[in-house]
């Protein structure tokens, strides 16, 4: 595959974040040819930010006319599920952004009806492939500071005007679970797989989305404490504890430049990662290069591990009696 066709559904600052580094992949073969929003003047608005982009209100028509070979969407977390299965539909190739949906189901059915189809679906966590990850994941993986036994991460924001209309929104799949939790659970998942069990409780805002959560997930021989508000200020960090030492990952926790390890005997080694040119460029080269060997999935952020990441969300929102956009959410985009 020499070259990239890419349109976008949505409108708000991660759709024009990757509107601009796709147009920046261009000497990868990339290429933004269609953008999709509800309203016309929006979408005219935003293609023409970044280019000759052809503007649409309607998604198969955008589908049918523009025929990208990949479509990134970043609508609201409800509009997830019903906007990618009709991608699969077409037969287009899906990035998603986080989360993936607003349930397990939902992630289940979009799994389903791709592998029916042999689309490639993928979820955008871009921090999955971050340098700074592969390298977190094999220090991990070979015990670096010994066998992990407990993860602690967490931060915290007040939201203002520039936060997205869909995070106070509990139809929309909004709360700070899914909007910033959603990173540390899946770095949890990275590090040890599906916990066994979870205990979690939470703040439930007045618009019925969880504003705060703590969590404690559990494995046979480890533990990670997690939590994120909307309701006080700190920069998201984590730690993750072995015997023989602790390795420490700096705010912010989705996109970090460093790593420290830090052995019990006070040695410390810090482990430098830049982005020169920013992180998200990495999940699109990982997209191309499925895409190139017929790959339905990536390896890095394989659907069936986004479905159990799912699972562990829907069960610390249960927990905490957040309330789940149930409702058939149109194909259309904010």
């Amino acid at each position: 595959m020499t070259g990239l066709r890419v349109a976008i559904i949505g409108s708000g600052r991660m759709a024009a974040i990757m509107a601009a580094q796709i147009n920046l992949m261009a000497e990868h073969g990339y290429a933004l040819v269609a953008h999709c929003s509800r309203d016309f003047a929006t979408s005219r608005r935003f293609a023409s930010r970044f280019g000759s982009v052809a503007s649409f209100v309607d998604l198969d028509d955008m589908l049918a006319t523009a025929a990208p070979d990949l479509v990134y969407i970043a609508s609201p977390p409800a509009l997830h599920a019903a906007q990618m299965l009709a991608c699969v539909r077409h037969g287009i190739a899906v990035l998603c952004e986080k989360p993936f949906a607003v349930s397990a189901e939902e992630a289940s059915k979009v799994a389903t009806a791709a592998a029916a189809t042999g689309t490639f679906v993928m979820e955008a966590m871009w921090t999955r492939f971050l340098p700074v990850m592969s390298a977190l994941h094999r220090l991990v993986a070979g015990q670096r500071v010994g066998p992990t036994r407990l993860i602690t991460g967490g931060g915290a924001f007040l939201p203002d005007a520039n936060a997205p209309d869909y995070l106070l929104s509990a139809q929309l799949g909004g709360g700070c679970l899914l909007d910033a939790g959603v990173y540390l659970v899946s770095l949890c998942h990275m590090l040890l797989g599906a916990p066994q069990s979870i205990c979690a409780n939470g703040l439930i805002g007045k618009t019925g989305v969880d504003e705060q959560f703590a969590a404690l997930l559990s494995w046979p021989a480890a533990q990670a404490l997690q939590f994120v508000s909307m309701r006080s200020r700190r920069p998201p960090d984590m730690e993750i504890l072995g015997e023989r030492g602790r390795i420490r990952i700096p705010a912010p926790v989705y996109c970090p430049l460093t790593l420290e390890i830090i052995d019990y005997a006070g040695t410390s080694e810090i482990l430098e990662f830049p982005l020169p040119t920013g992180g998200y460029g990495y999940q699109l080269l990982e997209v191309k290069r499925c895409l190139a060997r017929g790959d339905r999935q990536s390896t890095v952020m394989p659907l069936e591990e986004t479905i159990a990441i799912m699972k562990s969300l829907d069960e610390i929102r249960r927990q905490i009696g957040a309330a789940t956009a149930t409702r058939d959410a149109p194909a259309v985009s904010h």
